[in-house]
């Protein structure tokens, strides 16, 4: 373990003051040793260089930060801002310094969530923490100031991201486990783990977590899917082979894990989808698919669920489709001129009405935060529901 007071440059030290003050003052570091950890890990040494977005022509471009494209002081004001910086599109290494399209598939996520996230860990002396999605290595970093390296074991999926995460590490000198492997394996060579926090999303949580996890420990970790609807829930695991715990009210989103990161289909167009004749017009605000909670329980209704938005030569309104490729099933859904819902789908009671009769039953519920459901987690199934509630749904495993 480094120093526990390393030495920083002014301008540096500065930065880094003002971060711990603007995440004091807004909630997110609560405590002293994290605190601590904060001013000691200078987050510049693992973003050397990453992407701002902005628009372009033809949708989001990622603009390069490098030391040949922006002075040292402008680098380091990125640096230090509580924002989330990109570090990968596509999953490719470092491209020429020009701005590009494409999907970020790696980033420092902002110091304000990644803080909060370890406050909400618990952690305390002496604990084993397994940490899934290394990334730039600065959670990482701050792990090791708070607990040890001896006490940090870290893993990332991609290699180069890996290499990149242990050279800024041991600059500082910083020497955890660092794995190159799929984080929902865990890393049972170092079990049993009193804390598992995973800084990518997944579909469902990986038993092996569970199982190599001493009794009592706490899991902190996010789910997402084909809709984008995440959710943040921390689970304690019991002495029986199971974890349960609360889900969390924000809208704390990450970027899914690449093993489990969906296939990009398109719907699947079938013939008579989109004819008039046969619709229904039916009780129902297409604005619900926008509600955090409910997008989320869909989510996990239909996890394979696509949805496309199309609008046919010479009609006015769009229409949303959505098709279940395992089924073959699919539903049709537009406003009406007069601000009605009309719906079709390909057989009577069929996905439409499912769809439907996800909210009603969550409307039975009361519509309730994400926050009110309790998820359980077994060696057979993963299901949440609100206590005391006959009502469940489960992770798609």
């Amino acid at each position: 373990m480094p120093d526990a007071t390393p030495q920083h440059s002014q301008d540096v030290a500065e930065r880094l003051a003002r971060l711990a003050e603007e995440l004091a003052k807004d909630g997110s570091l609560r405590t002293e040793p994290w605190r601590a950890a904060l001013l000691a890990v200078p987050r510049h040494v693992f973003v050397p260089r990453f992407y701002l977005p902005r628009n372009g022509p033809r949708g989001t471009e990622w603009v390069p930060v490098t030391p040949a494209t922006h002075d040292e002081d402008e680098r380091l004001d990125l640096a230090y801002r509580n924002e989330t910086l990109v570090t990968q599109i596509d999953g490719e290494s470092w491209q020429a310094p020009t701005p590009r399209t494409g999907r970020p598939t790696s980033s420092s996520t902002l110091p304000g969530l990644v803080v909060r996230m370890l406050e909400e860990l618990d952690v305390h002396e002496g604990m084993r923490v397994l940490e899934i999605g290394t990334g730039t290595g600065y959670s990482t970093a701050l792990l090791c100031h708070r607990l040890g390296d001896g006490n940090v074991v870290s893993i990332e999926y991609d290699q180069a991201v890996a290499g990149r995460a242990q050279d800024a590490l041991a600059a500082l000198g910083y020497h955890p486990t660092l794995v190159v492997g799929d984080g929902a394996h865990g890393h049972p060579a170092r079990a049993p783990y009193d804390r598992v926090i995973a800084t990518c999303a997944f579909t469902h949580l990986p038993y092996a977590w569970v199982e190599q996890s001493r009794p009592g420990a706490k899991i902190l970790t996010t789910f997402n899917g084909r809709q984008l609807a995440s959710a943040m829930v921390r689970l304690e695991v019991g002495d029986d082979g199971t974890a349960k715990g609360r889900f969390y009210p924000d809208t704390i989103s990450f970027m899914i894990s690449r093993p489990q990161v969906p296939a990009s289909e398109p719907v699947a167009l079938c013939e008579g989808m989109f004819e008039r004749e046969g619709e229904r017009i039916v009780d129902f605000d297409p604005a619900w698919f926008d509600d955090w909670t409910f997008r989320f329980l869909f989510q996990c209704r239909f996890p394979n669920l696509r949805t496309g938005v199309i609008r046919l030569q010479g009609d006015q309104e769009w229409t949303t489709a959505i098709t279940d490729p395992d089924t073959g099933a699919w539903a049709t859904y537009r406003l009406t001129g007069d601000g009605r819902l009309a719906v079709r789908e390909s057989e009577p009671g069929g996905l439409w009405t499912r769809v439907e009769q996800t909210f009603r039953d969550w409307e039975s519920l009361g519509r309730p935060g994400i926050e009110k459901f309790e998820l359980t987690v077994t060696p057979d199934e993963q299901s949440f529901r609100v206590p005391g509630s006959g009502i469940r749904w489960h992770l798609p495993r």
